[in-house]
């Protein structure tokens, strides 16, 4: 399926890192996001965001920015490719910061290839999505009222 999308070849990245913030109430606070924008040389855009822990967002925005670099060498970009390229670039070693920068850029090019193909991800992933998702949604405070 969407693993074998054609992609194309990439050329910018951007990266962006919110701010931490408390709400106007003091109910509850947020963390630092990292948020990225993955161009390909047609003007597709793709989306993805990596998961951070405090004092670790500019180390993870960084190895988003290398791993660009690698990629962005692929003239023909896939899904496979690009799980082909990470697990080179990995060398048997993983860990939390390389994983959710990778994490952020697989979501945009899964973005892309939605895009491209202009279908939903669900379509994507499998020839018989369901046509109702459930949803959860909640409300976090780490203060407690």
């Amino acid at each position: 399926m969407g693993k074998e999308i054609n992609i194309g070849k990439l050329s910018n990245v951007k990266i962006w890192i919110t701010n931490a913030h408390k709400s106007k109430d003091n109910w509850s606070k947020t963390k630092k996001f990292i948020f990225i924008k993955i161009t390909t040389t047609d003007g597709v855009e793709g989306w993805g965001e990596a998961f951070s822990i405090h004092l670790r967002e500019k180390a993870i925005a960084t190895i988003i920015i290398e791993l660009f670099k690698e990629i962005s060498e692929i003239k023909n970009l896939s899904l496979n490719s690009f799980y082909n390229k990470i697990f080179f670039l990995r060398d048997g070693h993983g860990g939390l910061d390389f994983s959710s920068a990778t994490s952020a850029i697989e979501i945009a090019l899964w973005d892309i290839a939605g895009k491209l193909k202009n279908l939903p991800l669900n379509c994507l992933l499998t020839d018989n999505p369901k046509p109702d998702v459930s949803i959860y949604a909640t409300c976090w405070s780490d203060l407690k009222r």
